[in-house]
């Protein structure tokens, strides 16, 4: 699509990840949102990726009838469907996403937006690029994770200490990584 440059066009990718970032493997929410006055057709293109272009997560379509994968493009691209186009002055989309493995970092999802003058061809259509960023959330250790247990300190730099209060039993601690991995694996004797 070609046309004009940007004037009065507004776009927005929002979600429920929270400000510490996305865990992985979890599912949230998206929102895009094409705002222009006087427009009736609307559409968009959306991908999560990182810097080499590759997919990261799964894109998951929540309205069918409005949303679809670019053919061929296995899932790494969602778009509108003919039925998800038309809109009074705005429209907005919705979809889920599944963030990837543990270690994945920053995910940024690119989109494009088109506002269509209805001519039936391409000429004339304003385009207009939107980014949002997330970063993987770095998880500490959930205070008191136990009754009589005691984790410190939180975040883990480089040491750990696990402190009990009068437990009888034997107790093993296991101890893993971000990226899922063990990392220590013992009895917890003292």
């Amino acid at each position: 699509h070609s046309g004009p440059a940007q004037t009065t066009e507004t776009v927005s990718i929002t979600s429920d990840i929270p400000s510490s970032g996305y865990l992985p493997g979890t599912t949230y929410n998206f929102t895009l949102t094409a705002t222009k006055n006087g427009i009736q057709k609307f559409g968009f293109q959306v991908s999560p990726q990182n810097n080499a272009g590759d997919l990261l997560g799964t894109i998951l379509i929540t309205e069918t009838g409005a949303t679809q994968f670019s053919p061929g493009s296995q899932g790494k691209y969602l778009t509108h469907k003919s039925g998800g186009t038309a809109g009074s002055g705005s429209r907005t989309w919705t979809f889920q996403w599944t963030a990837p493995a543990s270690g994945t970092g920053e995910v940024t999802f690119y989109g494009a937006f088109n506002f269509t003058n209805g001519n039936g061809n391409t000429s004339g259509d304003v385009v207009v690029t939107e980014t949002y960023t997330v970063n993987e959330a770095s998880v500490g250790i959930q205070e008191n994770f136990a009754n009589g247990f005691s984790v410190y300190p939180n975040p883990v730099i480089d040491e750990i200490h696990v402190a009990r209060m009068d437990v009888e039993e034997e107790i093993w601690v296991h101890l893993h990584g971000i990226a899922g991995s063990t990392v220590y694996k013992g009895n917890c004797t003292e």
